[in-house]
């Protein structure tokens, strides 16, 4: 016979599990929310706030319903750079269409297949295609999923773009003369040295700029920024984006991806650097199987070195490009 204490307890202890069930799928929730404004994509959709110039309530706010992120487009043209491009439909690898523009140089000694960063478009690496040029390098300025004029409305911040750059690399191959080498710039510095670990591409040489060693750690960095605690947040929200975008996120690590690569690498890493810091570059180069280098940039951030330390990233970019394609013509 059930004793009116034994009935009270187990009251209490349902109860306890209902609420702790009930936490548990709100903290879920959040979460979940959290990590899909992450990596999907919305047209018009306002710039997202600066976290670190919220006040405590905006946090509050911004952590229960999670920022929208709105499709990233070109802010400036090839003609910016005094440059001529041709727009480029890629066929794609296990993705959707993407879309590029292919600045052909003089006296084309090779091309460079350019990759953006995370919540950036095609634009963003014109300045290195207007360095390029002047070098006899063609480039081939590539939006990745999501992004510009590209198919697909979700980012997965390295991974799937992997595809991407494989894609453009087989296009850039059978399309253009002499060597191709992969530019990417951080989350496009994922994608390219994961497109030829994981996706097949073929290019002769990686230029690795600003590149995280592990999606979990470059998540923690913006979990971070919000005062919130980087572990487990940033393990939950890359098992939720994974969920999101049907892609093992928890598993995105270039770090990881470098023990199958062979070819003539350079890291390009900037000394203020927080985001991937020089750490990282020396994580993903000691995993390397090919040549490689890795050059710290002075006085850099997470930025384009073309436009920070331009002597120093100017001469490190060159001898890879030489290594991969001979002297310039007026050395041989």
């Amino acid at each position: 016979m059930t004793t009116p204490r034994r009935r009270t307890a187990s009251r209490l202890a349902l109860a306890l599990f209902g609420l702790l069930v009930l936490v548990f799928g709100g903290m879920n929730w959040i979460v979940y929310n959290q990590a899909r404004s992450m990596v999907v994509l919305v047209d018009g959709a306002p710039p997202p706030p600066d976290p670190t110039k919220l006040s405590a309530e905006e946090k509050l706010s911004l952590v229960f319903r999670g920022a929208t992120l709105t499709r990233p487009q070109p802010k400036r043209s090839p003609a910016d750079f005094a440059l001529q491009a041709t727009a480029v439909q890629l066929p794609p690898i296990d993705g959707p269409p993407l879309h590029a523009d292919l600045v052909v140089a003089e006296e084309e000694v090779g091309t460079l297949v350019l990759l953006h960063g995370y919540l950036g478009a095609r634009d963003q690496l014109l300045p290195v295609a207007a360095w390029a040029a002047g070098q006899g390098w063609s480039s081939l300025l590539v939006d990745q999923r999501g992004s510009g004029s590209s198919g697909g409305d979700r980012t997965s911040i390295g991974r799937l773009e992997a595809y991407d750059a494989a894609a453009a690399v087989a296009w850039a191959r059978a399309n253009r003369p002499g060597p191709v080498v992969v530019y990417g710039f951080s989350m496009g510095a994922a994608a390219a040295i994961g497109s030829v670990a994981r996706a097949g591409a073929t290019p002769d040489g990686l230029v690795l700029e600003g590149c995280y060693a592990r999606m979990t750690e470059a998540v923690g960095w913006r979990v971070g920024m919000m005062g919130l605690p980087k572990s487990p947040l940033s393990q939950w929200l890359s098992l939720w984006g994974s969920v999101v975008l049907g892609a093992n996120m928890l598993a995105q690590a270039p770090e990881d991806d470098a023990q199958h690569v062979k070819l003539p690498t350079l890291l390009l890493h900037g000394v203020e650097d927080t985001r991937a810091p020089a750490a990282d570059g020396r994580r993903i180069e000691a995993g390397l199987k090919g040549p490689h280098r890795l050059v710290e940039l002075p006085d850099t951030g997470h930025q384009l070195g073309v436009n920070h330390a331009r002597g120093q990233w100017a001469a490190a970019v060159s001898t890879l490009l030489e290594q991969v394609s001979g002297p310039p013509a007026t050395e041989r």
